[in-house]
């Protein structure tokens, strides 16, 4: 059986890779390309767009997520034990989920939104860990969402309002070792992917 030679380019914002895969049939190919594309296209910052996921056992088709009504798993009050600034949690692939929370029973939901709103936390190119220091966790979402906490309730404020710096910031992304989150400061509406979707998307390579 002729083998299929096949280069696979992907162009990032600071790097060209080139990978060269052989493989015995059209099907097995199409469909390996269709998994590495979503893998590299989807999950860095600095491409154009990222891909947010969150699950829910919502049936809904949309669902629009407040910060203010952030969920009751446990991720998200293990979280926001941290810092109880408002904000809404994604993951950057669900193949990284926590699966233990998040199995069959849950449906996946999507968005997406420009990779320059969302300010890396682990690169921290305005060395604000050095600013406010590493236990500063809760003061650097504050600056970088604009919510402030006056006579006891959380008010936001608008992006003109915000140091010049991080007017465009609504998000945020961090590195659990295990799986990455990016936290959304403000309301958005996900849409729900198929089941079928689903499944091809937590699958691993």
């Amino acid at each position: 059986m002729l083998q299929k030679i096949v280069t696979v380019t992907f162009l990032q914002n600071w790097q060209i890779n080139s990978l060269i895969f052989i493989f015995m049939k059209n099907r097995e190919l199409k469909e390996f390309i269709q998994q590495v594309a979503r893998t590299y296209l989807r999950e860095d910052i600095g491409t154009g767009v990222t891909t947010l996921y969150h699950y829910s056992r919502s049936a809904n088709d949309t669902l629009l997520l407040d910060p203010e009504r952030v969920g009751s798993n446990p991720h998200s009050k293990r979280e926001m034990n941290t810092s109880d600034v408002p904000r809404v949690f994604f993951y950057t692939d669900p193949k990284q989920r926590e699966q233990e929370l998040f199995g069959a029973s849950h449906n996946l939901f999507i968005a997406k939104v420009p990779s320059e709103q969302i300010y890396d936390l682990k690169q921290d190119p305005l060395k604000l860990f050095q600013e406010y220091g590493r236990h500063g966790i809760h003061e650097i979402l504050m600056f970088l969402s604009g919510w402030t906490r006056k006579t006891g309730k959380w008010l936001k404020l608008p992006s003109d309002q915000k140091h010049n710096s991080v007017q465009n910031i609504k998000g945020a992304m961090y590195d659990l070792g295990r799986f990455k989150v990016v936290i959304w400061f403000e309301p958005i509406i996900v849409k729900k992917i198929s089941s079928e979707e689903k499944a091809e998307l937590e699958k691993s390579l």
